[in-house]
C-alpha cells in the first residue's frame, strides 16, 4: 500500500523557497528536479486555497524556465508543472469565489426568518 500525506499550507511555507531556489539556479537538472517536485506536490494539495499564496511566486518562474530552458525533456517536464500550477490556480480561484459568494445565503435567511 502507498501512504501519500497530502500538502497543506505550512509545509509549502517550508519548500516553496527551496524550490524557488531550484528553479533559479544555472544546472538544468536542478531545475528540472524542482519542477518534478512541483508538480507531484501540487497533486496532493487538497485544499487550493493552501496552495493560492505560492502560486504567484512560483508560477512566473516555471514559466521562465519553460520558456528558456534548451534541453526539450526538461523543458517538457517544466511545462507539465506549469499546467498543474495552471490548473490549481483555477480551482484556488473557483473555491475562493465560492466562499466569498454570499448570494445563495440570502435566499436560506429568508426562508429561515
Amino acid at each position: 500500500a502507498t501512504f501519500v500525506q497530502s500538502v497543506q499550507s505550512p509545509a509549502l511555507a517550508m519548500v516553496v523557497p527551496l524550490l524557488l531556489r531550484g528553479l533559479r539556479e544555472k544546472v538544468t537538472a536542478t531545475k528540472r528536479q524542482s519542477s518534478v517536485i512541483i508538480n507531484n506536490m501540487s497533486k496532493l494539495v487538497d485544499d487550493p486555497l493552501d496552495a493560492a499564496p505560492f502560486l504567484p511566486l512560483l508560477l512566473p518562474a516555471l514559466q521562465q524556465n519553460a520558456d528558456s530552458i534548451s534541453d526539450p525533456e526538461a523543458r517538457s517536464v517544466t511545462e507539465k508543472a506549469v499546467e498543474q500550477m495552471n490548473r490549481l490556480k483555477d480551482l484556488a480561484s473557483k473555491a475562493y469565489s465560492v466562499r466569498g459568494d454570499t448570494s445563495k445565503l440570502e435566499a436560506v435567511f429568508k426562508m429561515e426568518l
